[in-house]
């Protein structure tokens, strides 16, 4: 009996990453089990400094980096915390609200500048898992820490820089899975031209670590 190949798709080169700094892609959460989780809510981990943070993979969906992927906490906004916060904690939890807000608004193509009762509304979910699964365009940066893997050499992950809107330009090209991919730099420390191919100019992003150690959490 014969096997059949004559079906199965073409071959593709597979990129692992890092993703060069400053290009815009699409991109879908994916909501991680924590060790760490909080006594109020399983879906939550809490750091040791008692900063509460969604655990999330964020893996590339489209395009040249598909499937390349990296863990990362989204600290949650202020309102969610428990804890007196420091004004680092405090950046980091008006930042993750910040990010959290645009997902659900890119998601759910929400004009950002909307603040209509409807618009408010559609801002809501209903639980924490809800944003698993959420498929929306980014702009990626890249960590200043790398870490080191077991052949001794030091790696770097992407992160979530800007998460683009449903009003920018870009946005309808970017859920049809057109990538706008970056020379920017692939590591840490170092900078990079960050020029875009198709796009329009360098573009600025942020990677700033977590507020100390203590609040970062391990997957």
């Amino acid at each position: 009996m014969a096997i059949d190949f004559s079906r199965e798709e073409a071959q593709k080169e597979r990129n692992y990453g890092p993703v060069p700094a400053g290009s815009r892609v699409l991109v879908k959460l994916h909501l991680e089990r924590t060790k760490y989780p909080s006594r109020e809510d399983p879906d939550i981990a809490e750091a040791q400094s008692g900063l509460l943070q969604l655990p999330c993979k964020i893996e590339v969906a489209e395009g040249t980096y598909a499937g390349c992927s990296w863990f990362e906490n989204i600290t949650l906004q202020v309102g969610m915390q428990k804890i007196r916060l420091t004004e680092g904690q405090e950046t980091a939890a008006k930042r993750g609200g910040s990010m959290l807000k645009a997902i659900i608004e890119a998601v759910r193509r929400i004009d950002p500048a909307d603040t209509s009762t409807r618009a408010d509304s559609q801002r809501q979910i209903n639980k924490w898992t809800d944003f698993d699964g959420m498929v929306f365009p980014a702009r990626l940066g890249i960590n200043k820490k790398g870490y080191v893997g077991k052949d001794g050499k030091t790696y770097w992950n992407n992160s979530l820089a800007r998460i683009v809107a449903c009003t920018d330009k870009e946005y309808n090209d970017l859920m049809r899975g057109v990538e706008f991919i970056t020379d920017g730099h692939t590591r840490g420390e170092s900078t990079g031209t960050d020029i875009p191919h198709g796009g329009n100019g360098r573009l600025p992003y942020d990677d700033s670590p977590p507020p100390s150690e203590r609040d970062s959490i391990p997957f």
